[in-house]
């Protein structure tokens, strides 16, 4: 996934600004909007966490920092990273 998410910054601008949020059952924002060269970096250098999917909260965080930075006419790119681990639960629908 992370090997992706870098070919996909490599496409953009320098002027263009990217923030990473990282998620499992918890949310990580990663950067702030950062130029792409920052970016890779920062993406070259996250470590995989296990758990869930809590992808709601982290498109919250997200948007409360695009809002934060919205003055900024450059371009803004949010890019979400999961571990891509599922969190299995069993329902007893017996019960």
């Amino acid at each position: 996934m992370k090997s992706q998410c870098i070919e996909l910054v490599k496409g953009f601008n320098e002027s263009d600004r990217v923030a990473v949020f990282a998620f499992s059952f918890k949310v990580r924002q990663i950067t702030s909007f950062e130029s792409p060269t920052e970016s890779i970096d920062t993406i070259e250098s996250l470590r995989q966490h296990g758990g869930g999917t809590n992808i709601y909260d982290t498109v919250i965080a997200s948007i409360n920092e695009f809002n934060a930075v919205s003055l900024d006419k450059n371009n803004k790119i949010i890019i979400f990273l999961t571990d891509d681990m599922t969190a299995e639960f069993q329902i007893d629908l017996m019960r």
